[in-house]
Formats: structure tokens, sequence, C-alpha cells
């Protein structure tokens, strides 16, 4: 049975930086929910709203960088070197790998991607030389080149010198089977997503229904200065609110729907699991529908 090596990226201040990064905007976006419900629409609104607007996207992709550092993996054996960087998998057969060796000693200067901080060194840019550098790195500092025929990896092991020495030492044990080239890019899943009929009706029904719920709330608050809760059992009413509160239940569902849209890719990757990924899709549409319904009732008493 084949040996396989196994070596992780350097993550703690990755670690530190995404974890930082999630918190300041949970914060931010935090006190924007907070301060929206006492604000009139205007520049103050607008500005309140900007952090939760640039959390919703982001945070859910921080998250994501995170637990792709944290299970990013590089693996060495006699017949293959296996590089995996979240939903970014290459599996290089040693009998095409031209040569192993630090970026450091790299002659030509070394362009990496132009989108990358502490613990996430992740895409592609064209090198001087004319070659692709594909990093699935935490770090450029003691990146390792690994040169093929098509393009040149860059990774960044935290034991670059053992990294090194086993490759030497493999590579004089020479290769027994080698395996067939393998590359997977998170498009593919995106493209098998959306191959998929259930998968895809799901999605796009969540999406129109966020949508209509945008809408809807957007053009009925500024026709409204106050929304009452309802009416005691006395029959009196209850204390109204001001309607531009009523913004925060798209802004809510946003949140629901981004969380059960990345979380349902995650799942979507294993065939046993697909079903729970079409459930959550399944929810975000529901969630979607009983906000569009409180907005109902919540128009219709004022």
């Amino acid at each position: 049975m084949e040996e396989i090596y196994s070596f992780r990226p350097p993550r703690r201040a990755g670690i530190f930086f995404h974890l930082a990064s999630i918190l300041v905007l949970l914060f931010a976006s935090g006190i924007g929910l907070y301060r929206i419900a006492y604000v009139a629409v205007g520049p103050a609104f607008a500005l309140y709203l900007a952090p939760v607007v640039l959390a919703i996207p982001l945070v859910p992709f921080l998250i994501y960088r995170l637990s792709v550092l944290l299970n990013a993996v590089y693996e060495m054996g006699r017949d293959q070197v296996r590089l995996q960087w979240g939903l970014r998998v290459e599996v290089i057969p040693t009998s095409t790998i031209l040569w192993v060796q630090p970026a450091a000693q790299l002659t030509e200067k070394i362009r990496y991607p132009w989108l990358r901080w502490p613990g996430s060194v992740f895409g592609s840019r064209r090198m001087e030389a004319g070659n692709s550098l594909e990093c699935m790195a935490s770090t450029t500092r003691d990146m390792i080149l690994i040169a093929t025929y098509e393009k040149v990896f860059g990774v960044s092991p935290a034991e670059p010198g053992e990294f090194l020495s086993v490759y030497q030492r493999l590579t004089e044990l020479g290769s027994l089977v080698p395996p067939q080239h393998e590359s997977v890019h998170p498009t593919f899943l995106l493209a098998r997503v959306w191959q998929t009929p259930r998968a895809r009706n799901l999605i796009l029904v969540g999406i129109l229904l966020s949508l209509v719920l945008v809408a809807w709330v957007s053009t009925a608050v500024p026709t409204k200065s106050q929304l009452p809760l309802g009416f005691l059992p006395s029959g009196e009413p209850r204390d109204a609110i001001p309607a531009v509160r009523l913004m925060l239940l798209p802004v809510l569902n946003a949140i629901f729907w981004m969380f059960d849209l990345i979380v349902g890719l995650f799942l979507f990757r294993r065939e046993d699991q697909r079903p729970l990924a079409y459930l959550l899709w399944l929810t975000s549409a529901l969630v979607s529908g009983l906000f569009l319904v409180a907005v109902f009732s919540i128009l219709r008493l004022g």
C-alpha cells in the first residue's frame, strides 16, 4: 500500500485574521440593525444599512475561507501529489512534475494573485515567462512551487524543508502506478447544481421570493410613517412602531437565504447528503414565504 505524507499550511495568522474580520463585520452590522429601527428613510438609514448589506455576503464568504484554511491539505505519495484547497482539488501524477523548488530560488519575479490576505492566497496569474501560476496557499512566505507541463502550482506547507526532502525521497523511489490527472474547480460544483433541475428550481424560488419581499417592503415603507402591531384583548390598538423597521424583515431573510445557500452547496458535493441540501434550499424558500405573510399581515393592520 502506498504511503501518503500529509502537510498542512500555516494557519495561525489566517485564523486570527478571519475571526477578527468576521467579528468586526458582525459587530458593525449589529449596530446597523439596531440603529435602522430608530432612523427615518434617508442618508442616515443608508449609512446604517451599509454594514448590514456588506456583512450579508462577506461573513459567509469569510467563514468559507476560514473552513478552507482549516481543512486545506497537501498530500504526497510515490505516484501523485494531491492539493486540496476547499472545493479546489488537483491530483498531479508525479510523472508530470517537472520540478519542485522554493519560490525564492526562482529567477523571475513572481506575480501573486491580486486578492489575497493572511490565510488565503488563492487564485491564478500569468508569470513573466508566460506560465500560469495557481496559488493554493495561506502565505507567500516560504512558498513552494510545483511545475508541471501545463502550469505552476504555489503551495505553502508549514514545514517547507520537510516537504522538499520527502518529495526528493519519493522521487528517487520512482512511481508505481501513475494515476489519472484530476482537476476539480469550484465552478464545476456550481455547474452541477445548476444542471440539477430540483436544486436549480429550489434556489430560483428562494431568489424570486426574496426579491419580491425586498421590492414590496421598499415600496410600502415610504408611504407609511407608523405601523400598528395589532390589538390588545380590550380592543385597543397596540403601540405603533416606525414603518422603517419593516426593512429588517428582508435583511433577516437575506441572511437566512445566504446561510442556507452556502451550507447547501457544501452538502450537495456528496451524493448521500444531497437530500439535506434540498431540504435547506426548500427551508429558505419557506422562510421567505413566511416573511411575505408577516409583511402582508403587518401592512393590513396599518
